[in-house]
């Protein structure tokens, strides 16, 4: 059998030089090709970068302006629910001193019902308000060196949003708040400055709003039913929103509970603790939390104090919270084993709210050694629970 002749000859060679030449140059278009679709990517990567960037600062834009115009729509949908006309009547007096305003501390039991269960404790507040040439603040005890003192102060904040709700001109005052509640500590102390703020206001109006008025407009400054009710109503309260509209009542104070807190030495940050809570949570820690929140409030109106040590249990925010305060649970175990009926996380903290009847002294004694153990200072505080919330004293009856 013959062998096929595999030697190329020269037209062959040609064909081949040529299809080579042919190719090369399809490649050499390929790559020119390929350069300039990666050139136009990287373009188009950059002026959607670009892009992002404009839609996000033009986002920022359109929710500040969302954010004032709900604002003026709330405003302007209160006057028109509290029905009072607007007016440009100054206020004048005679007296020299008008009133004081005393507003409760107020701790959370923010376990099982986690914002909408507040105590009003023995705790206030006070506030001096007496007309002025010009509007001065002056503050006494807690919060005396980090407060501030100009309108942004939030006694100040709630006095201008009251007259600028009712349509009125705001009135020059000099006001001294004496301030006995911590500051940063989970216990209402932001609440207690917009409730008192706001009770000055109404009693220089005439008292032209309600007390259910007042409440409304506060949860509409601060945001949290749980943190104004108290303040405002006095004993143990329960609050929600519904939509915009709050709904709140009273549990029956039991005689005999009273509480302990424990305020340690550092400050924890509201708007810290809230963003540190996950946007979702497994179903098993809602459902945990939920049926606490009712076993609290049936301990609470049947006097079965015993009940609390498993109402004041928690899965919501205390787990996740611990990060900021580490020993947190070392110091509500030492509240229970020295007598609490149950103890939490008071607010976002940092102070912690233990639930006793009885040896007050034993627990407050068993938390302070505890977090000294902890390396924790602070101090405990036995206080009951009043039932009298927010009010007004007029002329001579105020403190001078």
């Amino acid at each position: 059998m013959s062998r096929a002749n595999v030697n190329p000859n020269r037209m062959e060679l040609l064909k081949l030089r040529k299809r080579l030449a042919v190719a090369r140059r399809g490649h050499k278009l390929l790559k020119d090709k390929l350069d300039e679709l990666m050139k136009r990517f990287m373009e188009l990567v950059r002026d959607a970068g670009v892009m992002r960037e404009r839609a996000e600062a033009e986002l920022a834009g359109a929710n500040e302006l969302f954010a004032l115009v709900r604002s003026e729509i709330m405003e302007e949908e209160l006057r028109e629910a509290l029905a009072v006309p607007r007016a440009e009547s100054v206020i004048i007096a005679e007296e020299k001193r008008i009133m004081g305003v005393s507003v409760p501390d107020f701790a959370l039991e923010s376990e099982g019902g986690i914002d909408c269960y507040g105590l009003a404790l023995s705790l206030f507040n006070e506030v001096d308000v007496s007309l002025a040439d010009e509007t001065t603040l002056e503050i006494v005890g807690e919060g005396k060196d980090t407060l501030p003192r100009d309108a942004s102060n939030l006694v100040l904040r709630a006095v201008d949003y009251y007259f600028h709700a009712i349509g009125r001109p705001a009135p020059s005052l000099r006001l001294r708040t004496r301030n006995v509640i911590p500051v940063s500590r989970g216990l209402g102390g932001s609440s207690a400055a917009i409730v008192s703020g706001l009770f000055a206001a109404n009693a220089l109006a005439g008292d032209l709003l309600s007390t259910d008025d007042l409440l409304d407009m506060s949860v509409a400054i601060e945001g949290h039913p749980d943190n104004v009710a108290p303040a405002i109503l006095g004993g143990i309260v329960v609050g929600v929103m519904n939509g915009k509209r709050l709904v709140t009542d009273n549990l029956p104070v039991p005689p005999s509970l009273r509480t302990v807190i424990f305020v340690p030495d550092f400050e924890m940050s509201t708007e810290q603790a809230r963003a540190i809570l996950p946007r979702e949570v497994p179903r098993a820690d809602v459902i945990f939390n939920l049926s606490r929140t009712a076993l609290f409030a049936a301990a609470i109106v049947s006097g079965k104090m015993h009940l609390l040590s498993e109402a004041m249990r928690d899965r919501l925010h205390q787990p996740y919270r611990v990060v900021m305060f580490p020993d947190m649970q070392r110091i509500i175990d030492a509240a229970v084993h020295a007598g609490a009926l149950g103890a939490c996380l008071s607010g976002a903290g940092s102070s912690i709210l233990a639930l006793v009847c009885e040896r007050d002294a034993e627990v407050a004694a068993g938390m302070e050694d505890e977090a000294r153990r902890c390396g924790v200072s602070g101090r405990a505080m036995a206080l009951s629970i009043t039932t009298r919330g927010a009010h007004v004293v007029a002329g001579d009856d105020a403190r001078s």
